[in-house]
């Protein structure tokens, strides 16, 4: 077996090369109290907030989410002002990351590759009809 180091990640073996999941962040039925208690310590604002600020500061890059391709801040901005779109409908954010497990200490690791943040979709009964992507950015 083969141990990883480096100075993120520490020890471990890679199980996950990358993996992909979407994660909710928002729980979009407030009658479910257990949706509610899982995201209790969550900073739903805070992360977003930080994540566009980061994108509108230069120090992240944005990429279309179907295409792949940059997209520039004027896309960013274009995205904001549309009426579809409010941050706070922002309910689901998508991971790829890399997994490392040292089974000597049985410590696990999750390295973040990049995040995809999607905003909520109604339907005309004011129904949750889905989720849309916006955009990814690639962390360091």
């Amino acid at each position: 077996r083969v141990l990883f180091r480096s100075p993120v990640t520490g020890t471990g073996i890679k199980i996950a090369d990358p993996i992909i999941y979407d994660a909710l962040i928002k729980n979009p039925d407030p009658e479910d109290s257990w949706g509610t208690e899982e995201l209790k310590g969550f900073d739903r604002k805070k992360m977003i907030d930080l994540l566009f600020q980061a994108v509108y500061e230069g120090r992240a890059i944005t990429y279309n989410y179907h295409t792949g391709e940059p997209m520039s801040i004027e896309e960013v901005k274009k995205l904001e002002t549309s009426a579809e779109f409010d941050r706070t409908k922002i309910g689901k954010i998508q991971f790829v990351e890399d997994w490392y497990f040292d089974p000597e200490t049985l410590h696990m690791t999750k390295v973040v590759k990049s995040v995809m943040m999607a905003y909520e979709v109604y339907d005309q009964f004011d129904q949750l009809r889905g989720y849309k992507a916006t955009f990814r950015i690639d962390l360091k």
